[in-house]
């Protein structure tokens, strides 16, 4: 009997049962709240300078219009704003997104994803301690913090098509003077089967950049369903923001038809 619970002992040192979603021991300590805040505080530091030297043109010579850079550039100015009085960024709040972007279970190291509106090194590293190969990785914003984010409109994607197996866009969407366009522009570099995970938060009060703020959960699922992708995931979170008025979040995660895949028995949302 002393031998069989060795044999087991051995087994599941030796060859343990295999899970496709293990990002390892290294990255799930990395994920710890005091060791995450200090490496990744240790990180954004490195861009500190970059951040500093940064001017609200950054992102206006890739988009036409007046109205169109008015927008970009009272996008860049807020953003900056806010990241130069927080100088770091320690917020978890991106990880509900990698959390629903990693279901089901899957092997993400060949996977390519693309962050839209990652503003800084925080949420790249994240996306990194989830699973993703750094070297897969890729960012844009209207304006870089750092090397690994490329400056580039989300209504102007210059990306061929089905690049992407995985998006995520956070607190962006927005921003958009078409938020509609812009979901239809994202689905054409998602490959077959690919995932978009972002929210949307609809605030009918809101007066400032895009006017996207405007624009319904409902259009907006409207518009992922014409644009191929079906929900797999979808919160709505109500609350009253800082200046008193009632919005809702809404946090989508679709996925692109794959016409080799057929579906046996889904709901459609």
């Amino acid at each position: 009997m002393f031998s069989t619970y060795l044999n087991f002992i051995w087994r599941s040192l030796r060859h343990p049962a295999s899970c496709p979603a293990d990002t390892g021991l290294w990255r799930r300590f990395l994920l710890k709240a005091r060791v995450h805040d200090f490496v990744s505080t240790l990180l954004q530091l490195r861009d500190m300078y970059r951040m500093q030297a940064l001017s609200g043109e950054s992102g206006s010579s890739t988009v036409a219009g007046d109205e169109s850079k008015r927008v970009v550039s009272e996008t860049i100015q807020h953003n900056l704003g806010q990241l130069r009085r927080k100088l770091v960024s320690s917020t978890r709040r991106v990880e509900i997104y990698y959390q629903v972007l990693t279901t089901p279970w899957r092997d993400l190291s060949q996977e390519r994803l693309l962050v839209i509106g990652g503003r800084n090194f925080h949420e790249l590293w994240v996306a990194k301690l989830y699973g993703y190969s750094w070297e897969n990785i890729e960012a844009i914003d209207l304006f870089a913090t750092n090397p690994k984010i490329r400056v580039m409109n989300m209504e102007a994607l210059e990306y061929a098509d089905e690049r992407f197996d995985a998006i995520t866009m956070i607190n962006t969407l927005g921003y958009a003077i078409d938020p509609l366009a812009t979901i239809a522009g994202i689905a054409r570099i998602l490959r077959p089967g690919g995932r978009f995970v972002f929210n949307h938060v609809y605030d009918p009060g809101a007066d400032t950049f895009g006017k996207a703020d405007r624009v319904s959960g409902a259009a907006v699922l409207e518009a992922l369903k014409r644009a191929g992708l079906g929900v797999y995931f979808y919160i709505p979170v109500d609350k009253t923001n800082a200046h008193g008025r009632r919005q809702t979040s809404h946090l989508f995660g679709a996925r692109k038809h794959d016409p080799a895949q057929k579906p046996l028995d889904q709901l459609k949302i």
